[in-house]
């Protein structure tokens, strides 16, 4: 059994926000990343690969920078499934923006640095000193323009963008009726006509999303029906689309 790994603060730069394998503009999007976390899910057993935790479980991605005095690599080394106290204090830098916002409670605040300590058997001293470290590393790499490898999803992000681009060009292309307009068509309108798992017709109802938890550009295309989660009424089965 693989041994977990210690809990670091992994702040993200500022010059590489939304760049992330659930963006639908520069990664796989919303419901290639959900397939993507739910195999992950259950190859982790469920539990996060931290401290074992199984509330609240998130996919998290782990970068290894590459830094140059303008320009840098970053490259996705891989996936990890984590709870979300881990992943509170890995992107450190959101949450005490969360934190000074109201949003995170003075409990909830106390209870993460217990958490931080109580996983790496360290002091407060400690993490006060790897905060302070991580910020300094954050301010520093967010002054570099970053380019991108997507390590072992460089293929799977290949593919998502291609469709994305030929879902484009067919709406570009094809004769539509003067008055539809795509981007006004509403959560479902690109459902699949058939039940992957039962093959019966006309029976899947759209599963509503809530596009306040999206980016803006996802919540368009969620809007627009270009992706989203449908269930079966005849088999139960739930399907992901994605145009």
């Amino acid at each position: 059994m693989a041994k977990p790994s210690a809990l670091k603060l992994d702040l993200v730069p500022r010059t590489l926000w939304g760049h992330n394998l659930r963006s639908s503009e520069h990664g796989l999007g919303p419901q290639r990343w959900k397939a993507l976390r739910r195999r992950l899910l259950n190859e982790a057993g469920g539990k996060c690969s931290i401290c074992g935790s199984s509330d609240r479980l998130h996919g998290h991605e782990v970068w290894k920078y590459e830094e140059g005095l303008k320009r840098g690599k970053a490259t996705l080394v891989r996936v990890e499934i984590i709870c979300w106290s881990c992943h509170a204090i890995a992107h450190w830098g959101n949450t005490v923006r969360l934190i000074l916002s109201g949003a995170i409670s003075h409990e909830t605040h106390m209870a993460l640095r217990k958490h931080f300590r109580r996983v790496n058997r360290c002091r407060q001293v400690d993490f006060d000193r790897r905060t302070k470290r991580a910020l300094s590393i954050h301010q520093r790499r967010s002054e570099v323009e970053w380019d991108i490898d997507w390590g072992p999803y460089q293929d799977a992000v290949a593919e998502a963008k291609g469709a994305r681009t030929r879902w484009r060009e067919r709406q570009s292309t094809s004769e539509q009726p003067p008055t539809r307009n795509d981007s006004d068509a509403g959560p479902g309108h690109h459902s699949p006509a058939r039940c992957p798992a039962c093959n019966a017709a006309d029976s899947l109802d759209l599963i509503d999303e809530d596009s306040d938890d999206m980016s803006e550009g996802q919540a368009s295309d969620y809007l627009a029906g270009m992706f989203g989660s449908s269930v079966c009424r005849e088999c139960g089965h739930v399907v992901d689309w994605e145009i």
